[in-house]
């Protein structure tokens, strides 16, 4: 695949799980969740840079596996791009307490994506 391609990918893979996210569709993290995105070293590093392994990512593209602890490592490496709100919509989501604001769906919605595409963008070596 070539980075056009990819980028596309990537794209499609980030707006499908925003929807899914803010459709309840996407749980909280756990140990179910793919383990390169979820295990970390001593260092706090995942385990998947680590073993400098991307190709899982690949496969969470391919097969729109919407891993709940992708979205924490997102927020992790790039917390200027998550608004205090959408994170605590979040949180309170998976915490089971609340539902998001339907008038603010869409702009959450649209955050959780380019907060996505990012991180993937970057790990898998694209430009941003």
């Amino acid at each position: 695949m070539n980075d056009k391609e990819l980028g596309k990918a990537i794209l499609d893979y980030a707006k499908g799980y925003a929807a899914a996210l803010f459709n309840g569709e996407v749980g909280a993290p756990s140990q179910s969740d793919c383990w390169y995105c979820s295990l970390s070293t001593d260092d706090g590093q995942p385990l998947g840079d680590a073993m400098g392994d991307t190709n899982h990512l690949l496969l969470h593209i391919e097969e729109s596996y919407y891993v709940p602890f992708l979205l924490v490592r997102a927020r992790d490496t790039h917390p200027y791009y998550v608004s205090a709100f959408l994170s605590t919509t979040i949180a309170e989501m998976w915490n089971g307490k609340a539902e998001p604001i339907p008038s603010l769906h869409d702009l959450m919605e649209h955050q959780a994506m380019r907060l996505i595409r990012r991180y993937m963008r970057g790990q898998l070596g694209l430009k941003r």
